[in-house]
């Protein structure tokens, strides 16, 4: 919730804002705030077998370290990285929750969970809006899992 929060505070950037707004549940801004703030920074992984990546060897058995918050900002995936777009064409494919036979068996229950708690807060807090003069929130920190500093 939090990571959604930020994500839309002026500063991070808010494409279509006019939905951001709208009543209703998590849907997109779900999707963008997990994109965004992933809680689960980077993940330790071993090669199986020797191979190249991005022009670089690695060999059977060395450690890899898999940056998801920095494949949830790649330039040559998404248009306009840094920026909250809620008409993104395909808003669940990040890396919050991994990819392939790693992939968190939890998501599901995560995005039911997350929209339960958009829609009650919206419901609940219709009057919401940011504060453009706002300070700048808490910086985000913690090598492995996200915390505020």
């Amino acid at each position: 919730m939090g990571g959604g929060a930020l994500a839309r505070r002026p500063r991070v950037g808010v494409r279509n804002d006019s939905q951001a707004d709208r009543p209703g549940g998590a849907g997109p801004r779900g999707e963008e705030a997990l994109r965004l703030y992933t809680p689960i920074t980077f993940r330790y992984r071993f090669a199986r077998q020797d191979t190249e990546l991005g022009g670089v060897q690695i060999a059977e058995g060395q450690a890899v370290i898999a940056l998801g918050s920095s494949a949830n900002r790649d330039e040559s995936r998404y248009r306009s990285p840094e920026t909250v777009d809620l008409t993104r064409s395909s808003p669940r494919d990040h890396r919050a929750f991994q990819k392939g036979s790693r992939t968190c068996p939890a998501q599901s229950l995560t995005r039911v969970q997350m929209e339960i708690v958009v829609t009650e807060a919206l419901d609940r807090l219709r009057d919401m809006r940011f504060d453009p003069q706002a300070p700048a929130p808490p910086r985000y920190a913690g090598m492995v899992l996200r915390r505020w500093e």
